[in-house]
């Protein structure tokens, strides 16, 4: 019997992954696989991911702040 069998999977049918939290249905495969990639490289050079993921939330915000201004008709 091979581990590989007993794996768990993504909804992609790929090895699952700690980006598959963001991991949108409208997401082409590239796309997947380069979020992947970045995050892999983040973790192998030794980054914090805790704050990484901090600052994705803070980004996330801004972003979320700037389009509630534009629906309201608002701009600088």
């Amino acid at each position: 019997m091979n581990i590989q069998e007993h794996e768990q999977k993504n909804w992609r049918g790929e090895p699952v992954h700690p980006v598959d939290e963001w991991d949108h249905w409208k997401m082409k495969l590239e796309e997947y696989e380069d979020i992947r990639l970045v995050y892999d490289l983040l973790v192998l050079a030794g980054t914090d991911m805790v704050l990484v993921h901090k600052m994705i939330e803070h980004v996330g915000r801004f972003y979320r702040l700037e389009e509630a201004d534009h629906a309201a008709g608002e701009s600088i």
